[in-house]
Parts: structure tokens; sequence; C-alpha cells
């Protein structure tokens, strides 16, 4: 009996470490996937849905045990609470799918208690390692235009949306790949660090400014971590850095080739007129991209940038707060019945995106604020700062912050947590370094 609940075990969480490769290598075509009629987003939030609700049902000191502390434990509760509280005084209907959907930045969260649960084991994610560690590369081929047809052809044909990889959804690969390995294959870490962020350092500035600056934030924490060893072992640490320049340089001259025509030609065989990423036409207009970060000015009450995409989203995020002001719900927010209000001003043309369909504030914390006002993001950012300083107090490293700052950080800009992939991925690989990184460190 016990050797078979050992093979069972090994088979679980080996189809647990292909579902996350799976996640990391397709993301939002993979999670967009119909099966039987339901997309595995979907299901996705179902499930984080059920687990949440297991979490609110089960006491607070059940999770210490798992490295949770009840401070944690307690603050997502009152983030579920919350989400009640607001459904009844909007009089949502909880057979109303759509509900769900704008509240899935919360059931999210539920695969942090999952993956404590699961995860007992420091080598439980080694094949995960491995696999990420080799087909990271292939990421940056993907999302520079050099993406399979067959490839394309099945998630068309399958998913409700192909997209090219998004600087998000990358970030979050380079992150995990990256602690993972450096969990795994120590001896290689710092090389295997330096070569894949000067890889994908100038691919993200030329799609997204904020996952660039939150790469560059993951890689400075990571070198303070590891100051000793780089100050110590001078001659290594001077290889680390001609690596890191030679791949920034290759890449930047690949990134900066792309263009438009080119673009065309590798996607000629296929129909992609509305598939082709928002990212990927970014590249192509390399030379719109090429802004300064120090744009911003402030005149009659308002922050203005001189730049079209930020000023897009400063407006964005200065009428979301002042309608809730004006409209007396800064506390608890619109609710999660309906599209936030200020996307849908019809004297603010574009809001809702190329096809009609956007319905992201393009900030983490705007949303949170949006939805469940200031009550739900005061919890939120406990909740955050009691996984920290809890991890903290336990095993006296701040490791996990190389993984919550650059992922916190891009989500000041970006949809990412208002998505499936990213939030699951960062909560899920977020559990396993809470639970095991305490014996690890604790050993050493």
């Amino acid at each position: 009996m016990k050797t078979e609940k050992i093979i069972f075990r090994k088979i679980f969480i080996a189809l647990i470490n292909l579902f996350i490769v799976l996640v990391c290598l397709f993301q939002r075509s993979f999670v967009g996937l119909n099966i039987n009629g339901i997309l595995i987003g979907e299901a996705i939030v179902g499930f984080g849905l059920l687990i949440s609700c297991l979490v609110l049902l089960l006491p607070s000191n059940y999770f210490l045990k798992y490295n949770i502390s009840k401070i944690t434990a307690r603050t997502f509760k009152l983030v579920v609470i919350s989400f009640i509280l607001s459904s009844i005084f909007f009089d949502s209907s909880y057979f109303d799918t759509y509900i769900y959907k704008t509240s899935s930045y919360i059931w999210t969260i539920g695969y942090l208690f999952l993956s404590v649960y699961i995860f007992n084991k420091t080598e439980d994610l080694n094949y995960t390692s491995n696999l990420l560690r080799a087909f990271l590369p292939l990421l940056f081929l993907f999302s520079t235009g050099y993406y399979p047809d067959k490839i394309i052809v099945f998630f068309n044909t399958y998913s409700d949306k192909f997209q090219f990889p998004k600087a998000s959804d990358i970030l979050i690969v380079l992150v995990i790949t990256n602690l993972l390995n450096k969990q795994y294959s120590k001896k290689y870490y710092l090389v295997y660090l330096f070569a894949t962020t000067g890889l994908f350092l100038p691919l993200f500035l030329f799609q997204s400014r904020g996952t660039f600056v939150a790469a560059a934030l993951f890689l400075v924490i990571e070198i303070l971590f590891n100051s000793k060893i780089i100050f110590r072992k001078r001659v290594k640490s001077f290889y680390y850095l001609i690596t890191f320049l030679t791949i920034f340089a290759l890449s930047s001259f690949h990134v900066s080739g792309l263009t438009y025509e080119e673009e065309k030609e590798i996607f000629s065989d296929i129909s992609l007129s509305q598939g082709i990423s928002e990212s990927v036409l970014k590249l192509a207009n390399k030379n719109d991209q090429r802004k300064v970060f120090l744009s911003f000015f402030y005149m009659d009450g308002r922050l203005y940038s001189e730049d079209t995409t930020t000023n897009w989203r400063l407006d964005i995020w200065q009428d979301v707060i002042d309608d809730l002001d004006e409209k007396n719900q800064i506390y608890y927010g619109y609710g999660y019945n309906e599209i936030i209000p200020p996307m849908l001003d019809l004297s603010k043309p574009g809001r809702l995106g190329r096809d009609g369909n956007n319905e992201n504030v393009h900030n983490y914390f705007i949303n949170i604020l949006a939805r469940g006002g200031l009550f739900q993001l005061f919890i939120f950012v406990i909740l955050h700062l009691s996984i920290f300083i809890y991890s903290y107090k336990k095993s006296n490293n701040f490791y996990i912050i190389s993984l919550m700052i650059p992922s916190l950080f891009n989500g000041l800009t970006d949809i990412n947590f208002e998505g499936v992939q990213f939030p699951l991925l960062y909560y899920g690989i977020l559990g396993y370094f809470i639970k095991n990184n305490f014996k690890i460190y604790n050993s050493r």
C-alpha cells in the first residue's frame, strides 16, 4: 500500500510539473484551450474558487504546519468575505459566471495554499526546473516571430485565442526558471542568470518598459543576494559580466533588426490578421518605443506623461479614483457585476482596445481598488506583507522577494494579475518556496 502511494504521488507530481511547463511555454494560448466546452483558464479559476472556500472554512491555525502564518490565512479569509459582502450589497447572482471572471484575482490566490500542501519535498519541481532551463531560450524565439506554424494552427483551432508570448508572462517564467535553477543547480546559477537576463532585457525594453524595469529589479536583487560570491570570485564575476554584455548586445541586435515586413514574411503562410500580438507589433515599431522614462508632468491637478501609452494608463487610473470618490464608493468599490465604469467613458475612445473587448485597467492595485475599494486593497497589502515577514522570521532570509518584488512591480503597469496564467504561476511557485526554502536555508 505504501509503495502504491509513493508511485501515485510521483505520477501526480510529474503531471503537475508537466502542466506548469505547458503554462510557462504556451501561456495565454494554453489556458484558452477548450476541453469539452470548458476553457482550461475557466477550470483554473473555478478550482481556485473551491480551494478558497475550503481555506475560508478551515481554522487559521491549520496552516501553520505548512508555513503559512495565521495573519496570512486570516487576511485571505477577509478578502473572500469582502467578495461575499460586495456580492450581497450589489445584488450579484452567484450563478453569473461574469462575477467570477472579474474576481479571478482573488481565486488564483487559492493556489498559494494548494502548493504548500502539495509540494512536501524540495525535489518536487526538479523536473520543471530542468525543462524550463532548456526551454527558456525558445520563449525568446517565440517572442521574436519564430513561432512554429503547426503550433499556431493548433491553438487557432482549439483555443479561444492564439497569442504570442507577452512580456509580463515571459517575465514570470524568467524569474521562476532562475530561482528554481538556483535551488537545483547552484554551481551554474550565476552564469545562467546573467545569460538569460542579458537575452531577455532588450526584448522587454522594446515590448514593455514596465516589464523591463521589473526584470532589471530581479537582476539587481539577485546580484545583491550573491554579492559576497561576486566580489570574492572576481575572475568568475568578470566572465559573468562579459557573458551578460555579449548576449545583451547580440539580443539587442536581433530585436532591433525586426521589421514589420520581416514579420509578414514569417507568418505569410497563415492568416493571422487578428492574431499578431501587441508585443510583436510593438517590436515592429521599435523607434516609437524609445521614450524617455522621465516623461511625467503635473497640470491642473492631474498627472500626465509625454508617452502616449503611459498617458493612456495614467488617464484610466486617475479617472477610476476620481469616479469612485465622486460616487462615494472609494471604500467598497464598484463590485463585480459590470465592466469598471470609466472604461466605458465614450469621451475617452480606445479604452476598450482594438477589438473592443478590453476590460483591464492595466494596474493590479487599481483593479483591486476598483472592485473591492480601499478596504480590500488594504487587506491585499497586508496579505503580501505577512507572507514576506513570516518567511523572514522562519528562515532569516529574504529569498522570496526575488519573486515577489518584480512580479508585483510589473503589476503596476500591466494586466498580469488580471489574467489567469501569471497569478497561477506566481502564487503556485510562491507557495513552493514558502514551504521548502525554510528547510533549505535552515539546513544551511
